[in-house]
């Protein structure tokens, strides 16, 4: 069937993916460095968080903790 939606915006390929339920959010991760958050039902872009110096390989979503971390190419973590 057809994709309900199409998120784009990221200059580098997607590396991972991240669903929070309590946000109502799709969080991404690209190759760009950075990482950004959809609106579930729509697609529509929320935010992009800027700062890694290499490619993000990994997120995870806490949801008790109401945060996102990501881990890079450039050797850091870093919580949003």
């Amino acid at each position: 069937g057809a994709p309900l939606a199409t998120m784009e915006g990221h200059a580098g390929w997607i590396a991972c993916l991240a669903v929070s339920e309590r946000e109502g959010a799709l969080f991404t991760g690209s190759h760009d460095g950075t990482a950004r958050s959809w609106d579930l039902k729509t697609g529509a872009p929320l935010a992009t968080m800027q700062g890694h110096a290499g490619g993000i390989a990994c997120l995870a979503v806490s949801e008790r903790e109401g945060a996102l971390f990501s881990g890079s190419d450039d050797r850091t973590a870093r919580s949003w």
